[in-house]
């Protein structure tokens, strides 16, 4: 008897799912689009030049779930430095990255936290571009588990804004 309840329940948040998701409107989809390619010049607060790279996530950029209620919406906006790159716990560092990266770039190893949803990212390589061969090479190993990125380094100028 409870089985059958539980399967009923299943079926029926399954169901809600199945139809609520869709292809992308159009009109999402150039929301998506809008920030490819896009890149804005910044000094870091520790004075270092790069580029800083909107990128849309959520369910807009994945996926459109129609909201129970109109006025309610799923746009989220990430940003990464062109100088900066995450890469999971254990990954050798990467030999080739888009030319939208900077020659020296600093990699953070994704570790995970106690907290679900979050991880740390320590830095655990500086590497460099190759000129002669455009791919990239360790310049530095960072062995400290001190060198973690800290957020509140990366607010932007006076402006208040939500990190997570």
């Amino acid at each position: 008897m409870v089985d059958d309840k539980e399967n009923r329940e299943v079926n029926t948040v399954s169901e809600f799912l199945r139809n609520s998701c869709q292809i992308c409107p159009s009109n999402r989809i150039s929301f998506t689009n809008y920030f490819r390619g896009v890149s804005y010049p910044i000094t870091r607060p520790n004075g270092v030049s790069c580029k800083l790279f909107p990128v849309s996530t959520g369910s807009i950029a994945e996926f459109y779930i129609e909201p129970m209620l109109s006025c309610i919406g799923d746009i989220g906006v990430m940003y990464h430095y062109s100088n900066d790159l995450a890469i999971p716990q254990w990954h050798p560092p990467p030999t080739q990255l888009p030319a939208d990266f900077e020659n020296c770039v600093k990699v953070y190893e994704i570790i995970n936290s106690p907290i679900p949803g979050y991880v740390y990212l320590y830095l655990t390589y500086i590497i460099s571009r190759n000129t002669a061969n455009d791919e990239y090479v360790i310049a530095e190993c960072v062995s400290s588990r001190n060198a973690v990125l800290n957020n509140e380094l990366h607010v932007i100028g006076e402006r208040e804004i939500e990190i997570h």
